[in-house]
């Protein structure tokens, strides 16, 4: 079932913004060739490292 109040949480945290306006930011940036494909490369990886080793994910348990 879904939770309303957790997606309406979710929908109005500080998080949730920037991400959205960061990923905007960068799709825009990626779009106009502002930014090299090195660049973007370096970037994408950084970001998904960082997303893929969050321990706030695994509801307490470390990752061994």
């Amino acid at each position: 079932m879904i939770d309303k109040e957790r997606i309406l949480e979710k929908l109005l945290s500080g998080r949730y913004y920037l991400t959205l306006i960061g990923g905007i930011v960068f799709a825009y940036a990626v779009w106009q060739k502002i930014l090299e494909p090195q660049a973007t490369s370096a970037i994408l990886t950084a970001i998904f490292l960082s997303y893929f080793n969050r321990n706030d994910r695994n509801n307490g348990k470390e990752i061994k």
